[in-house]
């Protein structure tokens, strides 16, 4: 921020954690204070309080702002909607490096909540691969003189992302209303459970680290019978937290593990996830005591987790927490299921298959049921 005080910048570029950190950290915090969320509900003096705000985050990036440009990874919705609320110069572009890199932009003035703007037709031509491109979600094709060549020798990568007609694949799914591009999900990032669901882990993501006391996560769950996440704190927050409850602890990777530290994520992220299918909500998560880097290789240039990496790097604690439901399953609903057909179908053996969420996907008879004078039982 001392930089930008100097330079005095007109136009920002940046990823989304800037504006969400800013936002969880010090904005949200001020209009949870009960003096200010008493004012934020009376007409006008909201308002003022909007464009107080407003231009204390401009003056924090040197006043000069004219546009914030942000890419490279979804922004939190949540996010999104406070800042063009309040009027911030906020917009959202998308791009790849195959594609020169620029696909879709679209200026503050006409720019349309939650979308990426619209796709640059005097440079390229861009469909929606689906049926119904306004309402179906489908992979986004792009097509254009800026679109690159090839992969550096490897032809069979070239082929694997180009149509026999000449459309390049982005691998993200989408859908287009009025030129305006709207992404859905990372085809390439979608991960297959262990029983059959998909998970898009950047959708559980981004809605978590809206959670001020989230800083970073990594959503596991691919070939796994469950969602998983490994979580870096915001290790500041988790203190105070201690230093209320009376916890002592001697290091933060102690900290982390305390029971009561432990039931507070727990809380936060049940009430984050209710928006999700049930096989979509985080059962387990481990507290990380030092954060994603990329002088460890977890981060990008442009801070998107490295997921190989961080599954290499934390692959002890990742198992721990598969293990754990290994050793201790939640079978309680496949005993209740058992003990209730054992009542009404007595000397009936059966074996009953439950998913993660409860759901029961099978239920056989074991031994056939025996026949009675007045029919089966």
């Amino acid at each position: 921020m001392q930089a930008m005080a100097v330079v005095k910048p007109t136009i920002i570029c940046c990823v989304p954690m800037i504006l969400e950190k800013v936002y969880r950290k010090q904005v949200l915090p001020l209009l949870e204070k009960k003096p200010m969320s008493i004012a934020m509900r009376i007409p006008l003096l909201n308002t003022a309080i909007y464009s107080i705000i407003r231009k204390k985050l401009i003056d924090a990036f040197g006043g000069n702002v004219d546009i914030f440009i942000v890419g490279g990874a979804p922004m939190n919705e949540e996010t999104e909607a406070f800042l063009l609320k309040i009027n911030f110069p906020i917009t959202i572009g998308y791009g790849m490096t195959e594609c020169g890199p620029l696909i879709s932009f679209a200026s503050h003035a006409v720019f349309k909540p939650t979308s990426c703007g619209r796709y640059l037709q005097q440079h390229l031509e861009c469909k929606i691969d689906s049926p119904d491109p306004e309402n179906v979600a489908g992979e986004i094709m792009i097509r254009g003189e800026h679109v690159m060549m090839g992969y550096y020798k490897n032809e069979e990568a070239t082929q694997a992302v180009f149509t026999e007609d000449g459309w390049f694949r982005t691998g993200d799914a989408g859908y287009m209303k009025d030129g305006f591009l709207f992404l859905t999900e990372r085809i390439k990032d979608l991960f297959k459970t262990s029983n059959g669901k998909y998970i898009a882990p950047q959708a559980i993501e981004t809605k978590m680290v809206v959670d001020r006391y989230i800083d970073q996560i990594s959503i596991i769950a691919d070939e796994r019978k469950f969602v998983a996440a490994l979580i870096v704190p915001d290790y500041g927050l988790v203190k105070q937290f201690a230093e209320k409850k009376g916890i002592q602890y001697a290091s933060m990777a102690e900290l982390l593990k305390h029971e009561e530290v432990m039931e507070l994520f727990a809380e936060r992220i049940e009430t984050l996830q209710q928006q999700f299918a049930h096989y979509e909500q985080i059962k387990k998560f481990t507290l990380l005591p030092e954060p994603f880097s990329m002088a460890k290789g977890e981060l990008t240039n442009t801070l998107k987790i490295k997921r190989s990496v961080l599954n290499k790097n934390y692959a002890a604690e990742i198992e721990a927490m598969y293990a754990e439901y290994a050793l201790n399953p939640d079978i309680t609903l496949s005993r209740m299921y058992y003990e209730a057909i054992s009542q009404i179908l007595p000397g009936v053996k059966v074996f009953i298959n439950t998913s993660t969420d409860g759901d029961v996907q099978m239920l056989l008879p074991l031994e056939p049921m025996a026949e009675t004078a007045g029919g089966a039982e």
